[in-house]
């Protein structure tokens, strides 16, 4: 896990790094935002492969190996059905912005949209992250035959998400008319945003156990 946290932490620094220079120096706009997305992505991908590669998992990989074909039909089936979810749900906040943009007063409905999606994306960075460190937890319990272990640590996880979300809708609830003030300071857009408090906290409630919840269903249906 602490691989994965100083590979994020690079590619956190790279992608401010090169949203500053596409964004602000070349003046690249949302071309310039899709390109820094892809930087970051890339990032991930080769930090964690060079980490495995040059020794860092040295009693997991000794190598490339015709055995890692074994069982990739299996793994193919997972990744997508764990796909296509994934595409549902992104897909959804697309489709609402474009649903969005048919109402009246498009830029107002739009900002205010945009500010609730992003709350509910950042707080969701937090059972994401229970989500990757109990979902190793989980896999290794399972690959140990421990079935009680592997069950445990899965309440553990949805408990803890379920009260950070707890946590969240209570703050968002209390403080819905404050609430859009980090974004804007147009007061029609903080209207907009106080209307849909209430439906942006029961979001964010229901967020924090659903990545939980889908990373450990994964990982049984891996295994079983």
């Amino acid at each position: 896990m602490a691989a994965i946290m100083w590979v994020s932490l690079a590619a956190l620094v790279v992608h401010v790094v090169v949203s500053w220079l596409f964004v602000y120096r070349l003046k690249l706009d949302v071309v310039g935002v899709v390109a820094t997305s892809n930087f970051s992505w890339w990032v991930l991908v080769f930090g964690l492969f060079g980490y495995t590669v040059c020794g860092g998992c040295p009693l997991t990989w000794t190598g490339f190996s015709i055995e890692a074909f074994s069982g990739l039909w299996e793994f193919v089936k997972l990744s997508v059905a764990s796909g296509i979810m994934l595409c549902l749900e992104n897909w959804y906040y697309r489709i609402l912005i474009l649903m969005t943009g048919n109402l009246k007063n498009v830029e107002v409905a739009v900002d205010a949209l945009s500010i609730c999606m992003n709350i509910s994306g950042w707080e969701m960075m937090i059972p994401l992250a229970f989500f990757a460190g109990t979902g190793v937890r989980v896999a290794n319990e399972l690959g140990a035959g421990n079935g009680k272990g592997a069950k445990f640590a899965t309440m553990v996880s949805v408990m803890t998400s379920t009260v950070i979300g707890l946590f969240f809708w209570i703050f968002i609830t209390t403080f819905h008319n404050e609430i859009a003030l980090i974004f804007s300071s147009s007061k029609a857009v903080l209207e907009a945003v106080n209307k849909l408090s209430v439906l942006l906290a029961f979001t964010v409630l229901l967020n924090s156990v659903q990545p939980v919840l889908s990373g450990k269903r994964n990982i049984f249906l891996l295994f079983f």
